[in-house]
């Protein structure tokens, strides 16, 4: 129970919690961590010390001297949208945050298509989950958005060069709140492998730094619009 206790107070930490989806991008210096969150340098080395000493994290040390730190994307992000899907809803779900506000007044680049630890969030991520029910490639199990895929889903996204996630200990998806939309988008093994498959294929681009992506205009014609 205190290797529980412990790693639940490491993941406490809204600080520790960016690193972590900061991580999850690629292996990254204390150096280059800091300067991608707005963080002095020795705040961003104690906080991925306690990542490390978790076991959330590995640090690497090369000839150079130079420390760097990597994350296993697959365990954490499970790990994440465990999270996210167990987190309490607030009293009005769907009121957004001030910050969630701005963005939505600015129709900002974040607001419109962005990472969500390893799935898609944003507005398209709301379209997208939107358009996989109304096409019948998912449908709604329960009153907490879990979502079963059809065969006719399952059909439709093997050949889109979805590699369809097998079952495991991970939940295989489920409506994760939108950050901005205050509605769900597709979280899961299969929003995280429904992202990966737009990456590869160029629909989806990434941007360094930050968590806002970008949409190619072969978004609809991926979808069958």
């Amino acid at each position: 129970m205190e290797s529980i206790a412990r790693l639940a107070r490491a993941l406490s930490d809204d600080t520790r919690l960016r690193l972590l989806r900061a991580l999850m991008e690629g292996e990254a210096t204390p150096n280059e961590l800091a300067q991608r969150l707005g963080l002095t340098h020795p705040r961003a080395a104690n906080h991925l010390a306690a990542l490390r000493d978790v076991g959330l994290a590995s640090e690497t040390v090369s000839e150079e001297r130079r420390r760097a730190y990597s994350v296993d994307a697959d365990a954490v992000g499970a790990l994440l949208a465990a999270m996210e899907a167990a987190a309490v809803v607030p009293h009005d779900p769907h009121a957004p945050s001030a910050g969630a506000a701005r963005e939505i007044r600015r129709n900002s680049p974040i607001r419109q298509a962005r990472t969500c630890y390893d799935h898609l969030g944003g507005l398209a991520g709301v379209e997208i989950l939107d358009a996989m029910v109304e096409r019948g490639w998912l449908t709604p199990d329960g009153p907490r958005p879990i979502y079963l895929l059809t065969l006719e889903g399952g059909r439709a996204l093997a050949e889109r060069g979805v590699d369809l996630p097998e079952a495991g200990r991970r939940s295989f998806a489920f409506g994760c709140m939108d950050w901005t939309e205050r509605r769900p988008h597709l979280g899961g093994a299969l929003g995280a492998a429904i992202l990966r498959a737009l990456l590869e294929q160029g629909i989806v681009r990434r941007q360094p730094g930050i968590r806002a992506v970008t949409l190619s205009n072969g978004m609809k014609a991926w979808l069958g619009a």
